[in-house]
């Protein structure tokens, strides 16, 4: 008892002196708590605009914590730089600013004309959380300085051992917070709002950051610290965890996977390669984890995982790898396999080099994770271009072994195309119309998603090879929707009515109406990206007369009726229209469903806007 009430004060005294020992990381992550809190006092409907800032502050803080702590470690590990470290933290902060600024001006994703708001691209995330990552490992190998000798396990250890202890702390605080503030609510303020929740989590992760770092002892060699052999150590139910638990069930998993690599190898590999990637990921990410931990071990278990785990390792590695060609060579690279290349690369290297150079491995290995990272986000070769260029190359030549594309022109396929050609046509193309920041070639029309468009220009349906289905399996989303109640619309002003030929998800086909005074071109265009929203236009002899997008109704809708968790309303159908007027035309539209779907992990809303018709006046 008298042991955990000192390692308590201990704690939360190293926890106060965060701030003066890690000020960038501490002012970073204050930052990221502020912006939260506004984040959370803002209702959706009102933060929805600024929230492409709010994510460049996100992330810039997120990184910033990091890079803080990665760089107040550099200071301590290098004497010289000691007597500078008010100058490394300063660094440190302009480093934060200069990832802000990056995000804010080139952050963005390339979006169509409709979108209602700018909004990070998934690029920009990557290259942030790849920072993130690569400043983690840098700190955990600057860490390991302190030790002698040199010691990267340790340093790992303490690494998990800090945030384990900071998360049971954390955990326990928030937990009697949220107690207390439902005793209020249940015995005195009945009103009370759910944010109380919310920002109560907020502080709480804050102080849970804080005694995370605060657990770290002196990184300042120079100086004593008996605090750095206790942040190392391994407490007693940790190694009966690892000898008693862990062991067991990755050699476990080894003997079936071992099993699996003989079968392959005698009736050939029939697995889905999905599943063998995440099997074999991870497989492979746990291993190495593992095997790092159990360096210092001297126990039979753990010596008998450091001779087994390397050879079966390379066997399985080896399979995998025969999978991996089989699959390139059905569908070329795609992201899943150039992320399961660089996977596989990273751990038989890491394989490789325990095997044959022990403890002094670890620093190698973990410097490959790190470039492998780096290459990932890299232009060219980075994983959102890559597979692009590669499934554009086997576009354009199975497009050009049947004639199909000739000087930088589709035309429609023959009749005696086989199925594998139209399976492989129809997969390349849904991949490259599926990748937003693609940037494709003149002849590629994003449209061919749509299934009308695809048989109109490529000349056959699509042809699926495989079915993929995905559950979204969300939580905490917000959704809306309206649905139009039955009901009487008076339409006396209007001579004309268009009806759409397909759902709100559809690229739709140009509508032509013949009126009185000139032939009008009604295109209801629908965009298949995140945050878009539909564009209407109407042309007469080639002359735009109207072309409005759905902004301004949708910002109607949404201040009537915020978002909350799957509110479903109904309304009269006059509720459910919305007019346009030019010097030409009176315009209504009107909707039999709308919905509003936002994903709080993406921050991407999606607008799902069903068309009932369009109703024309012609002045």
């Amino acid at each position: 008892m008298n042991t955990f009430k000192e390692l308590s004060i201990q704690l939360f005294r190293r926890g106060t002196n965060t701030f003066k020992y890690y000020p960038a990381s501490m002012l970073s992550a204050l930052g990221f708590a502020l912006v939260t809190i506004v984040r959370i006092h803002l209702e959706w409907s009102d933060q929805e605009a600024y929230n492409f800032i709010f994510n460049c502050l996100h992330w810039t803080f997120a990184a910033g914590a990091v890079v803080g702590l990665m760089a107040k470690t550099l200071a301590d590990s290098r004497p010289k730089w000691q007597s500078r470290q008010g100058l490394v933290s300063i660094l440190a902060l302009g480093f934060v600013m200069f990832v802000f600024l990056l995000l804010y001006f080139f952050g963005s994703v390339e979006t169509v004309e409709t979108l209602r708001y700018q909004y990070l691209s998934h690029l920009a995330i990557s290259r942030v959380m790849v920072l993130i990552y690569t400043s983690l490992l840098c700190f955990i190998l600057l860490a390991a300085i302190i030790f002698e000798p040199y010691d990267f396990s340790g340093a790992f250890f303490m690494t998990h051992k800090a945030l384990f202890i900071a998360f049971i702390y954390g955990g326990v605080i928030l937990a009697g917070a949220s107690g207390i503030a439902g005793a209020v609510e249940n015995l005195l303020y009945a009103d009370m709002s759910e944010k109380v929740y919310m920002y109560i989590a907020t502080v709480v992760g804050f102080l849970t950051f804080t005694l995370f770092v605060g657990y770290f002892p002196d990184f300042q060699k120079e100086r004593e610290d008996p605090h750095r052999e206790v942040a190392r150590s391994h407490p007693r139910f940790i190694e009966g965890l690892f000898n008693y638990i862990l062991i067991p069930i990755i050699m476990v998993l080894t003997i079936v996977l071992l099993i699996w690599t003989v079968k392959a190898l005698l009736s050939g590999v029939h697995t889905d390669f999905i599943q063998i990637e995440s099997i074999a990921t991870a497989y492979a990410v746990c291993g190495l984890w593992l095997y790092i931990f159990l360096i210092h071990y001297t126990s039979p278990m753990a010596r008998f995982y450091r001779l087994v785990y390397p050879i079966a390792a390379i066997l399985i590695l080896a399979v995998e790898a025969w999978t991996l060609v089989k699959q390139l060579q059905l569908e070329s690279l795609k992201d899943i396999t150039y992320n399961f290349t660089l996977v596989w690369l990273c751990t038989f290297s890491g394989v490789l080099l325990l095997l044959f150079l022990k403890e002094r491995a670890q620093p190698i290995l973990v410097f490959t994770v790190m470039t492998a990272l780096i290459v990932s986000v890299l232009p060219v070769v980075g994983a959102h271009a890559l597979p692009v260029t590669a499934q554009i190359h086997r576009l354009e030549r199975l497009l050009i072994e049947d004639g199909m594309l000739v000087a930088g022109v589709l035309t429609p396929a023959s009749e005696g195309l086989d199925d594998s050609k139209k399976e492989g046509i129809t997969d390349a193309v849904l991949y490259l119309a599926g990748v937003a920041d693609a940037r494709l070639p003149a002849w590629f029309d994003r449209d061919l998603i749509g299934s009308s468009e695809f048989e109109r220009q490529l000349g056959f349906k699509m042809k699926k090879p495989n079915e993929v289905v995905y559950r979204s399996g969300d939580k905490g989303y917000v959704n809306m929707t309206l649905e139009a109640h039955g009901g009487a619309l008076d339409i006396r002003d209007y001579e004309w009515m268009v009806g759409p030929n397909g759902h709100f998800y559809e690229a739709e086909e140009d509508m032509i109406v013949e009126g009185d005074k000139g032939t009008y071109v009604v295109s209801w265009m629908v965009y298949d990206q995140a945050g878009a929203v539909p564009l209407l236009r109407i042309t007469s002899d080639g002359v735009v007369l109207l072309e409005a997008d759905m902004n301004g109704f949708l910002d109607t809708i949404l201040k009537a009726y915020p978002p909350g968790d799957s509110e479903v309303h109904t309304l009269d159908i006059d509720e459910m229209t919305t007019t346009f007027e030019t010097e030409d035309l009176d315009v209504m539209l009107v909707f039999d469903y709308i919905s509003i779907y936002l994903n709080p992990e993406q921050d991407n809303p999606s607008y799902g806007l069903t068309l009932n018709g369009i109703y024309m006046h012609e002045k």
